[in-house]
């Protein structure tokens, strides 16, 4: 049988009674609006159940828990390990440790020669054979958070603006004023060239994961396994990957990092200030 064929029929059902109560008024001018507002629940039962057919599970949910939040999870998603440097988050009765590196490696083969794209595609494969554990190797490009630096030059600018207004009235030597002054407008030129760009963040990473009963158990497996990864790449390119530790991790797991909210309004603002002038 059908599972929203119960439903259906309980809805039709509600329908008429509503329906019945509405012809058992007597007419009158009173009762009239009785009647109508009982047609129309009627008639909103009649849609309910018809609807029912197709979204039974949506409306079923809707009458069985009305006006409460559904929690799918109260568990976090995932969280960064008491060390900060690995993202943590659980399957089942384990746990599952994340570790990122960050390979300094600025080379593209779109500008070496034939010889050196062949060196470089050879390094590149050995580099994905290091280990024979699942490696993620990905470039990420994200934009960077300018909100610190942003705000040091509003300070600068008020603390020039501050040193230039007590040189005016104590009647300084006249090159001390300009000296103030040009200082003012070049934190103003800093202010509005960092505010109109969006200044962007390449990282080259990898990725690696590993299992265990116990956070600190897969903690030190996959720190394990990012240390072999990381002696194998640096002997290879010849360069030092570091481990990424801190809120920098959050780069690659949360958008307000991959794209701060704060920045992009700041850029906004910019934009209508020129439109608005």
């Amino acid at each position: 049988m059908d599972k929203s064929l119960p439903l259906f029929l309980g809805l039709i059902m509600v329908s008429v009674v509503f329906l019945v109560l509405a012809e058992a008024l007597p007419a009158s001018l009173v009762t009239v609006y009785g009647k109508l507002v009982l047609i129309i629940i009627s008639l909103g039962f009649d849609v309910l159940a018809f609807s029912s057919r197709h979204y039974s599970q949506i409306i079923g949910h809707m009458l069985k828990h009305p006006g409460k939040h559904v929690v799918l999870s109260k568990e976090e998603p995932y969280w960064i390990s008491p060390s900060a440097d690995s993202i943590l988050r659980r399957e089942g009765e384990d746990f599952i440790a994340t570790v990122y590196v960050r390979i300094p490696l600025y080379k593209s083969a779109t500008e070496m020669s034939p010889e050196e794209a062949l060196q470089f595609s050879k390094q590149v494969s050995s580099m994905v054979g290091l280990n024979k554990d699942p490696i993620r190797y990905s470039v990420q490009l994200s934009l960077m958070n300018k909100d610190t630096y942003l705000q040091q030059v509003r300070d600068m600018i008020n603390k020039s603006e501050s040193a230039e207004a007590q040189a005016v009235e104590a009647n300084s030597d006249p090159v001390a004023i300009e000296r103030s002054k040009g200082g003012t407008a070049m934190w103003k030129r800093m202010l509005d060239n960092a505010s109109k760009t969006q200044s962007m963040e390449l990282i080259t990473y990898a990725s690696i994961s590993a299992l265990g009963s116990k956070e600190f158990e897969a903690v030190s497996a996959a720190q394990q396994r990012a240390r072999e990864i990381i002696a194998g790449v640096g002997t290879i390119f010849g360069i030092s990957p570091t481990f990424i530790t801190g809120d920098q991790l959050k780069s690659f797991i949360d958008p307000e990092y991959v794209m701060p909210t704060a920045t992009v309004s700041e850029r906004m603002n910019a934009e209508m200030r020129e439109e608005v002038i």
